[in-house]
């Protein structure tokens, strides 16, 4: 989740949605490739590698930070000493 965190961050119906019992996302063949909401897309001649970890990076604490809903019910997060934390969302209450 953390590497699509770009469009996880703006919410369900726009790159993803829930159906009974199952997450669609929305990245087959013949899906849009663009959408009005975002998230942009970055040219490998304007960014690099270590850019778009950074920024995937910011886009994933904002996902955390703000509490939006992703399609999982547990985030492991593993702090600077290396210890993994679990982050129970609420997405299964919500469905």
């Amino acid at each position: 989740m953390e590497r699509i965190s770009d469009f996880l961050i703006k919410g369900e119906g726009v790159w993803w949605s829930q159906d009974d019992d199952f997450v669609e996302f929305f990245d087959a063949c013949g899906e849009a490739e663009y959408r009005e909401e975002g998230p942009t897309m970055h040219h490998f001649r304007s960014s690099s590698l270590k850019s778009e970890e950074q920024y995937l990076l910011e886009c994933w604490q904002e996902c955390l930070q703000r509490k939006i809903i992703i399609p999982t019910h547990l985030i492991r997060e593993e702090d600077g000493d290396g210890r993994v934390n679990r982050i129970y969302t609420d997405y299964l209450t919500v469905c």
